[in-house]
């Protein structure tokens, strides 16, 4: 299905005062894991568009995006395990978000697990 872009003001708005700017965006992270835990951090927008190119107005927040997720791997008997993790995810002036999970998993090759993101969502996933 092809859509007729002329009929979307949203879309020729955005490529006609932006289709030439360009910033600098960098972002950094960490993780650290072992077998049975794991740790991260990251950050995108560090140099919160210290560095533009070109003409045209950015509609998009700069701000610096901070994440950081743990987990751990815990063996219920000799075949499944239960990973309890979280994702607390961070921008000044907003709400931190915290986001859970809870993953079985059977003799290392299959899984359920269940997201949930505070008044949000549940994500069921079966892999």
């Amino acid at each position: 299905m092809v859509m007729n872009e002329s009929l979307d003001n949203n879309y020729i708005s955005f490529t006609s005062n932006q289709s030439s700017l360009n910033s600098l965006n960098i972002g950094s992270g960490l993780y650290l894991y072992s077998k049975n835990i794991f740790f991260g951090i990251a950050a995108d927008q560090l140099t919160r568009d210290l560095f533009v190119f070109g003409i045209g107005s950015s509609n998009f927040d700069n701000r610096t995006h901070v994440n950081l997720t743990e987990g751990v791997k815990l063996p219920i008997n000799f075949n499944f395990t239960i990973t309890p993790a979280f994702l607390f995810k961070y921008m000044s002036l907003i709400i931190p978000v915290v986001e859970g999970s809870i993953q079985l998993e059977y003799k290392e090759w299959l899984c359920f697990t269940t997201f949930y993101r505070y008044k949000d969502a549940i994500i069921p996933m079966f892999g």
